[in-house]
């Protein structure tokens, strides 16, 4: 005779599904739905909806240039002397600045902070250079992209776009607002906007890369010494370990076109608020 106390347990069978496995499924479903409403109340579940939007980049081939100002530019400032060779290794770097609406999906999947301004929300502006935008604002966009802010030799070697000793990242001519001119430039000029543009409304330089003159100024990741380049390495500098603030490069669109000369330093403080003159790109080492 059998045992009927036995016959629903079967290692493979139904019983055994219906008696532990069920229990188990439905435990496993409360706990993700538990964690997800934990990592939706904190945020953290945003980094997985709002990932970086595309960003094309431009490889800067690796090799020396020439970094800083002679004493024969008479609008050389001294914290650009001397000029100096450089030898860095090949990177790349953001082929546009950082747009509005790029960054404002850092801001939706809570990586960073808003701009100090609303603007950035504003559909007209998606194309235009993100700003209001302090120096760990954009350290933290760019490393949430898999990159990092460029060292100030980066951003000029980039700027130069193989050109050596010229005044602009095109050459020598004087800048002019005309859109897609090879010598445009979003700055402080006669019938200039007064005011962002969207990136890439003029020609690029050498290298590819738009809007390395005017439209917003760029940090970088070094600190700021005027005295710097008296004592910077020669291979790959990453400018002083400390000082009162970071170097912004480029000039922005109330510059005037001193100020957006191809060498020209300018010292911000790195958590100033008022900084809707300020945005950056990202490079990413090779």
């Amino acid at each position: 005779m059998k045992d009927k106390r036995n016959t629903d347990i079967h290692i493979g069978g139904n019983g055994f599904f219906h008696r532990w496995g069920f229990p188990v499924l439905v435990n496993l479903a409360l706990v993700a739905v538990a964690v997800a409403i934990a990592l939706g109340s904190t945020g953290y579940l945003n980094r997985f909806i709002y990932l970086p939007l595309p960003m094309e980049w431009i490889t800067v081939p690796a090799g020396e240039f020439l970094m800083g100002s002679t004493d024969a530019d008479a609008y050389a400032s001294d914290d650009e002397k001397p000029q100096h060779i450089v030898y860095l290794d090949a990177y790349r770097i953001g082929k546009y600045e950082v747009t509005n609406a790029q960054y404002a999906q850092c801001v939706k999947a809570r990586i960073c902070f808003p701009p100090y301004a609303s603007r950035y929300l504003n559909e007209i502006y998606n194309h235009h250079p993100v700003v209001y935008v302090n120096w760990e604002d954009a350290n933290a966009y760019c490393g949430w992209i898999g990159g990092r802010l460029p060292t100030e030799a980066e951003w000029e070697k980039a700027a130069r776009g193989g050109l050596e000793d010229q005044k602009y990242s095109w050459g020598d001519s004087e800048p002019t607002c005309e859109i897609q001119a090879n010598n445009g430039a979003n700055y402080k000029g006669s019938g200039c906007q007064e005011d962002t543009i969207p990136v890439g409304s003029f020609a690029p330089n050498g290298y590819g890369l738009y809007d390395m003159a005017g439209n917003v100024w760029e940090w970088v990741s070094d600190w700021y010494d005027e005295n710097y380049y008296k004592d910077s390495t020669n291979k790959n500098p990453k400018g002083p370990e400390i000082g009162d603030g970071h170097s912004v490069r480029g000039g922005s669109w109330l510059s005037d076109s001193k100020y957006i000369l191809i060498a020209n330093r300018e010292l911000v403080s790195p958590i100033g608020k008022v900084v809707y003159i300020v945005g950056f790109r990202c490079a990413i080492s090779s």
